[in-house]
């Protein structure tokens, strides 16, 4: 790899991190061809990235963006980065339903949401999280709420009107008919 092709590696890394709102490093070793394709497959669908650049190239373009200098530790041995761009939850998902069928051959070493660095022993708690669609779903919900209340208030005010019409209605035809 030349210089400039360094430099370009370099700048491509820190702009990715730059637009991620997760970021996870992983261990892809002991991994098949067939099951990193899978893999990928089932990241390109869920609109994440994963790519493997060597370590140094990940440090210099970290040392690029504030809030990184927690994963240096992390740059140890083959690493993967998974880049989540619309959900940061998504892709520890994605990795924890992977790995429930290929025994764990997926190792997340670290994890980064909102520029919070979190050890790979954390995805499970990182899965639970609601994703972005779910949060955006209950707060749809929660404004819907009031006016659905409302529709239903208001309805049920022209059926009681009604019902008491009618029984006036009834209570007088019963006293003429008596």
């Amino acid at each position: 790899m030349t210089k400039d092709e360094k430099k370009a590696a370099v700048e491509e890394i820190a702009e990715r991190v730059r637009n991620a709102s997760g970021i996870y490093l992983a261990d892809f070793s002991g991994m098949t061809v067939e099951a990193v394709n899978a893999l990928r497959r089932e990241f390109f669908h869920n609109g994440v990235s994963f790519t493997v650049y060597k370590n140094t190239l990940i440090r210099l373009a970290l040392k690029e963006v504030e809030g990184y200098d927690g994963l240096m530790d992390y740059l140890r041995g083959p690493t993967g980065i998974v880049f989540g761009i619309e959900d940061p939850v998504s892709p520890a998902r994605i990795i924890k339903d992977f790995n429930k069928d290929h025994d764990d051959v997926f190792k997340v070493k670290a994890c980064v949401i909102e520029q919070e660095v979190f050890d790979g022993s954390r995805l499970e708690e990182i899965a639970a999280l609601p994703t972005r669609k779910d949060v955006m779903a209950g707060i749809a919900a929660a404004v819907q709420y009031p006016i659905t209340s409302l529709a239903g208030v208001i309805n049920a005010s022209s059926r009681d009107l009604v019902n008491v019409l009618d029984a006036i209605v009834k209570k007088k035809e019963d006293a003429e008919a008596a």
